[in-house]
């Protein structure tokens, strides 16, 4: 190689690992590495659901973490079979090499079934979540859902239609948002005795 094709060589390949770099620290430092996703009908969700009507009733609930999706001021059924909570966890790597970035998450879009699902929580309706530079990190989203009317067929189409935006911001960058969505490598467990 001549000396010249040596330097052009070399600016081209500095140019190519600032742009990367570049890309990876202040464009995209986030990226999400899977889902988890775990739709159970437990003792819990009875419970949170009827103090969330109370809380409704009385203008007590938080309105920053909470969204309103099909729910129309009561409760549907007493039967606490009724009911089915969603666990979206979703696993994300924080690319940046200076800084800790501030995360949060919440479901953005239904469209199979969107009128079973009568609520959900941010991911920071619980705690703040922060993905640490260079780690892994994850957040979840809940859901809670009226089920007496869907089987599990439906079920798995109600969570193959949503979508839940991951918004991150840092100190040195502006909030960003990711839209994820179920894939087929994702893991989706329904623990649901209905059919």
């Amino acid at each position: 190689m001549k000396k010249v094709d040596k330097k052009i060589f070399l600016v081209f390949t500095i140019v190519i690992v600032l742009v990367i770099g570049g890309y990876f620290q202040f464009v995209k430092p986030i990226k999400v590495i899977r889902s988890e996703i775990d739709c159970y009908v437990a003792d819990s969700v009875y419970p949170y659901i009827s103090t969330f009507a109370e809380d409704y009733e009385k203008n007590e609930y938080y309105k920053d973490t909470t969204f309103l999706h099909s729910w129309d001021g009561k409760l549907p059924s007493e039967n606490p079979d009724d009911y089915m909570g969603i666990t979206w966890n979703i696993i994300l790597k924080n690319r940046c090499i200076y800084e800790n970035i501030l995360v949060d998450a919440y479901i953005s879009g239904i469209t199979n079934h969107k009128e079973a699902v009568l609520i959900s929580n941010t991911a920071s309706h619980v705690v703040t979540h922060y993905v640490n530079k260079l780690s892994e990190g994850q957040i979840w989203v809940l859901a809670s859902v009226y089920i007496k009317d869907l089987n599990s067929t439906q079920i798995e189409e109600l969570i193959k239609g949503m979508t839940v935006d991951v918004q991150y911001s840092g100190e040195f960058m502006s909030m960003r948002t990711e839209t994820v969505k179920y894939k087929s490598g994702d893991m989706l467990e329904i623990n649901v005795v209905k059919e």
